[in-house]
Parts: C-alpha cells; structure tokens; sequence
C-alpha cells in the first residue's frame, strides 16, 4: 500500500535531521521513488554549513545544476563558524545560489564575517519569511549589527551572543520600527556591557527576555541585561547557572535584581518589569531565590513564578530538606499579601520545575512542600518524568502510603 505523501511526511517529522538521524533519513530516500522526495524535503529541512563541510555542500547541492531544487526545501539555515562573505572564486555568482533559498524562517550566524553591502546578495531571498534571527560569536560595527536586525522586517525571536564591537565608520541608523517578539542574551565569558548598553537605547518593545549565563555573571553585566525592555517584558527568564558548585556564586549574580537605585541612575531593576506576569528562575540554591528577589517584584500583572530546581533530590530523603524552602513559602506568601495591597487580583501559581529525574519512590510527599503558600496560591511540580498538579499530588501521595504499607 502506498502511503499519501503528507502522511509519510508526518511519519518523517519524528527522525531527527541532526547528525544522529541524517543516516536513517538518507536510508529511507533510497527505499522506494515515492519516498525520495518526502524524505529530502526532510533531510533538507535544516542545513548547517560550516569550515568542515563547506565545499562539499557547495559543489555537491548548492551550485550542482541537478540537486539545486533540494534549496527550496531548507527552513532553517546555520553558517559558520568560519564562513566568509563574499564567496570569493565560486563558479557561480552567490547570489544564484542564495537566490533559491527563498522560504528560509530560522538564520543562524557563527563567526561570520559579513558586511552591509552583502545583505541584498545573501538575504533578500528570505527577507520576508525569516522569523528567527541567532547570532553568535560576531566581530562587527555596532551600526551593521541594527542594520542587520532591522533588514528582517518579521523576525518574532532574536537570540545572540553580544557581538564584540567594531569602530563604527559612520552615523548609526536608526531602526525602521520597533524590535518586539522575544530577546535572549546568552553570555559567554566575556563582558559585553559595551554593546548591552547601546542595545537598550534602541526602540525595543520584547514582550519575552531570556538572559542565560553558564558562569557567574558580573553586576554590571546583569545591570545592562536589565535595561533591555523593561517596560514592555511580560515574560523574564533569568537562566544563571554558574559552572561552579558554590552556593555563594547565585546570590552575587542576583543581588542586583533588588538594589535601588540611586539620585541619577538609570539602570533598571526587576522592579522595573511592571507589566511582568511570569518570572522564570534557575536556581542552584533554593535559598538564593526568596532572599534577592521575590521582596522586589512589583508587578500587579504576575500570573507564575517558576523555580528550576538543579540539584536532584532523593524521594527518600526530601522530608528532611524542607527546611530549604521555608524561606520560599515565607516571602511567597509576603509576595501575595504585598501585591494584593497594590491591587493584584490574580492567584498566583508557583511551578517548581526539577531539570534532572528526582529518583526513589519511599516516603516522598511533594504536598509539604511551600504548605503556608499553597493556602492562597497554586503549585505545580514538574521533574523531568512527571508533570505533577495538587490533585495529583495528593493521590500520589495516598497510593505511596498504601504501597509503604502493603
């Protein structure tokens, strides 16, 4: 029996176009005549072209006349790193080639070297259908930087690195509308405070912000990153996450978060996030979280609060580390009481996401956990298994009695 091709395609969905799956994907192209298209269109769904395969790709898909239709397929696309433009001493003129990845929606940008001139030649093909625009690891004038985010008129999400600044030859342009969607910052080791600051003076209306750092990161970093959208972010994830296992490393990044500020400053706080309706923390101690940032939410907007949890914690022996989170429960329920008196009319939910397996079944009861809170407010606990409610922890916890007991 013949399967109707957007059947097949729903089934091919499921095998991944990474590395891992490109093997069994080029495997069922050569099952049957009528599974080669469905399966290119997937294998060529997402394209990576980087130092290593650049040539191979050029010669053997992009400018080889009979494999040139596999372009239209291509939605998503990640050059570099080390891919240099203009493509110097090609066959063909470059634009030929971008000029066939007209349905491009994600754009992925490593340690490539780029100019201003080279947006028409490259881009222009997928100006309008590009959503996703991910920069990284760039070396540029900060006036190419807006440019290139403002040629991609529909772009709803933005993620970069801060790109080290180059001098600016001229006047930076302005920007032809507002930036709006959703901004994540993702820092390396390096400070980009320089380029954050000038970021945060353009015209930006995100409704998302997501600042992830894998280190500790510096307070003057987190001051700039706070200044990015403050009056318009509905959602902030603040995703630190040092490399080190100390617990005084998540305090020193987040102090900042609640310090006032001065006769003068500008610099904006999470106070500031004033239309802030959810607020997602990583944290590594839970004691890090109620002491540096629940007493400075203002916000009459916040539906959620969520805490992801690192550390994995024994079913077995969670009873005995509740004392962690009474200081949680307490400033949650200040929280409530606090907003309530500004005029907060919502009920709040607390999500406790554990980002690795909690493992052991004895003795466990997830309903003590922020007991005071829950009296007023909703938790959800989520591990990466099992997405648990209230309702579902209570039963949980009576069938966890009765098999301790059988």
């Amino acid at each position: 029996m013949t399967l109707p091709p957007e059947i097949l395609d729903k089934i091919l969905e499921h095998i991944p176009t990474d590395k891992h799956g490109r093997p069994t994907l080029i495997s069922c192209a050569l099952v049957a005549t009528w599974w080669t298209g469905p399966s290119q269109r997937r294998l060529f769904s997402s394209v990576s072209v980087d130092n290593e395969n650049y040539h191979r790709w050029m010669d053997g898909v992009a400018l080889f006349g009979s494999k040139r239709h596999l372009l239209q397929y291509v939605r998503s696309l990640q050059l570099g790193p080390g891919v240099e433009y203009p493509m110097q001493g090609l066959p063909k003129d470059p634009g030929e080639y971008f000029s066939a990845l007209h349905n491009i929606h994600s754009l992925e940008l490593v340690d490539v070297k780029i100019n201003k001139a080279e947006f028409d030649i490259c881009f222009s093909a997928f100006r309008e259908t590009l959503t996703n625009l991910d920069l990284g690891i760039l070396t540029m004038p900060f006036g190419a930087f807006v440019a290139l985010v403002d040629y991609f008129p529909n772009i709803v999400t933005l993620q970069l690195s801060p790109p080290t600044l180059e001098p600016d030859e001229g006047s930076v342009p302005p920007l032809s509308r507002p930036l709006r969607g959703k901004l994540r910052v993702d820092y390396a080791v390096c400070d980009y405070s320089e380029f954050i600051d000038r970021f945060a003076t353009l015209d930006l209306e995100y409704e998302e912000l997501v600042i992830s750092s894998w280190y500790c990161l510096s307070t003057r970093s987190m001051e700039s990153s706070l200044q990015l959208s403050p009056d318009t972010v509905k959602y902030l994830r603040l995703l630190l996450q040092p490399r080190c296992e100390y617990p005084s490393c998540s305090p020193s990044s987040l102090r900042v978060l609640t310090q006032p500020l001065t006769s003068g400053e500008t610099i904006a706080a999470i106070h500031h996030f004033r239309q802030l309706r959810e607020l997602e923390l990583r944290a590594v101690w839970p004691n890090s979280v109620h002491e540096t940032l629940l007493s400075s939410i203002t916000s009459t907007e916040l539906r959620k609060i969520i805490l992801s949890v690192r550390h994995v914690y024994q079913w077995n022996t969670l009873d005995q580390q509740m004392e962690e989170w009474d200081g949680i429960d307490e400033q949650l329920c200040e929280l409530v009481a606090r907003l309530g008196r500004m005029g907060h009319h919502h009920t709040l939910e607390v999500e406790l996401r554990f980002t690795e397996a909690v493992v052991g079944l004895t003795g466990c009861d997830f309903t003590n956990l922020l007991p005071k809170f829950r009296k007023t407010g909703v938790v959800n606990i989520i591990n990466p298994d099992i997405i648990y409610s209230d309702s579902d922890l209570r039963l949980f916890s009576l069938l966890s009695s009765g098999l301790g007991t059988g």
